[in-house]
């Protein structure tokens, strides 16, 4: 494993999946981890007013500064961060293409509405659309004993 694209929005679920990615981080210590956070897109057009959109960037800074600073401190040079705006589900598949990612990681229920199949409506969308491996960590997982 060489890359890791892990897609956050700061909820409880990517909390936990925050857990799986410092897991698969020191279980593969050549992996590089690309952080990315999506800015849903309205009708084509970025947050509808200056204010929702310092709020988005406002946002993104905080989850950059936790994964350089708290959550992935220790593996310095490895880790990088992304705000991207679009629909979340297909712009998560189309950055791990695109960056030649080994695998998504996400959490399951996110703060998006949920669908039929009790996984988040994002995380969902990525299992349907994603050309590479999805890791769906679920509210109540544990990390893994080994990997």
């Amino acid at each position: 494993m060489n890359r890791i694209l892990f897609a956050t929005d700061a909820s409880v679920s990517a909390e936990r999946a925050k857990d799986v990615v410092r897991h698969l981080l020191e279980s593969w210590p050549n992996a590089t981890l690309m952080v990315l956070y999506v800015t849903r897109q309205l009708n084509g057009y970025e947050p509808e007013s200056l204010e929702s959109l310092s709020v988005e960037q406002g946002t993104f800074k905080e989850i950059e500064d936790m994964a350089k600073h708290q959550w992935f401190r220790e593996f310095e040079g490895r880790v990088s961060c992304k705000h991207v705006y679009g629909e979340p589900a297909l712009v998560i598949s189309m950055e791990a293409k695109e960056r030649g990612a080994d695998l998504i990681v996400l959490g399951g229920r996110g703060v998006g509405q949920p669908d039929p199949l009790l996984t988040g409506s994002v995380s969902h969308g990525v299992l349907y659309t994603s050309q590479v491996p999805v890791l769906v960590v679920k509210g109540d997982a544990k990390v893994p004993a080994m990997v």
